[in-house]
């Protein structure tokens, strides 16, 4: 079996939404997240790479990478329900992205994530999240806990029902820049 990987957010010497981490990370005893040396200043992705019995950690410092075009894929029977560090089948859909930022995951006509993220999508002044995740981000799930984003099913045929789309994931939060949804091809 393929060992998991965790991502979280250090900003100013704190891990970010750290409960959902840990509730993710089953096998992960704070003591052995305690051993770990945060940077008091800036932000960077701590990456946790683990199986039942071994923890790597890196940590390094961390940019938003900007995205503004989305490629639509197609793969209707892949699946990532685990943050696997095995992430052959989405590396070689990525391959699919052209002259895009990244890729738009479509699995039987509904929409997913992109190839490291989940999306949210403006209709108004609200935003909506593919009730057809692969990966239910530990963001994600806390915004959906707080209320500032609403789960719905989003099919192909619906993206011109919205006006704007971001990503979000344990990095970005919701901060990422919006982008227009004419930029999904």
């Amino acid at each position: 079996m393929s060992r998991l990987i965790e991502t979280i957010r250090v900003e100013d010497g704190r891990p970010g939404n750290i409960g959902y981490h840990f509730k993710r990370m089953k096998n992960l005893h704070v003591d052995e997240f305690s051993k770990i040396k945060l940077p008091s200043h800036g932000i960077y992705k701590l990456r946790i790479v683990y199986d039942a019995d071994h923890f790597e950690f890196t940590l390094s410092p961390y940019t938003i990478r900007p995205v503004r075009a989305l490629k639509l894929v197609t793969d209707n029977d892949i699946v990532y329900d685990q943050k696997f560090e095995d992430r052959s089948n989405i590396e070689r859909l990525s391959k699919l992205k052209g002259s895009c930022d990244d890729i738009l995951i479509i699995k039987n006509d509904v929409v997913t994530d992109v190839s490291y993220a989940n999306i949210v999508f403006r209709q108004g002044t609200a935003w909506y999240t593919p009730d057809s995740f692969l990966l239910n981000g530990t963001m994600r799930q806390q915004l959906l806990d707080v209320g500032r984003i609403k789960e719905r099913r989003i099919t192909v045929h619906d993206l011109p029902d919205f006006s704007h789309f971001k990503l979000i994931n344990a990095m970005l939060r919701d901060e990422a820049p919006e982008s227009e949804i004419l930029n999904i091809r």
